[in-house]
């Protein structure tokens, strides 16, 4: 039987009801926990090892299905566990990436091109430089952008943009000298 993915309205209606009921719903917890036949099961890291190993294609599927379904939770786990290699401090949620997001208005923090869902999570001050993982060192850039700058401190960024900058202004001087017109 496949497992259905919950919806939006059923987290409401599961809230609702939880809140119209919620003295039962906690006595009956208790009850539960106070009984003689309870035991918590502590957590075997050597069954989930063994389970996963049963139903590997099960499991694969599974977290594939999930990635998908959370484009941004799956980012922030990669860059954390990217930021632990490297030994940078601090973490960052989906939260700050939707926050970011919307602070951005959707644009690239350095072109200002709409970036859509095939953002980049860019490390102001990059990893390798001793900079942090933390939400306040996060840009959201177009891929171009962000391949563009790889590792470079902020003020090396600039200069390589200002070079970028001119070369394309030079570029459109000589155009206009020569006299050639696009359509």
């Amino acid at each position: 039987m496949a497992k259905r993915i919950r919806t939006e309205v059923d987290r409401l209606r599961a809230k609702e009801y939880y809140e119209a009921n919620k003295e039962k719903i906690l006595a009956r917890q208790k009850a539960r926990r106070e009984s003689p036949d309870y035991v918590k099961k502590p957590y075997d890291p050597e069954v989930r090892r063994k389970y996963r190993a049963e139903n590997l294609e099960r499991e694969k599927k599974s977290e594939r299905e999930w990635r998908l379904r959370n484009p941004e939770r799956t980012r922030a786990l990669v860059a954390k566990k990217r930021a632990i290699r490297k030994g940078a401090e601090g973490f960052y949620t989906s939260d700050d990436l939707k926050h970011l997001f919307y602070k951005q208005r959707g644009r690239c923090a350095y072109c200002r091109e709409s970036i859509g869902h095939g953002y980049h999570v860019d490390h102001f001050q990059p990893l390798s430089k001793q900079g942090s993982n933390w939400p306040w060192n996060i840009k959201l850039t177009c891929p171009p952008c962000n391949m563009r700058k790889k590792d470079k401190d902020p003020v090396e960024y600039g200069y390589t943009l200002l070079e970028l900058f001119d070369s394309h202004f030079n570029h459109l001087e000589e155009i206009k000298h020569t006299g050639i017109t696009t359509l």
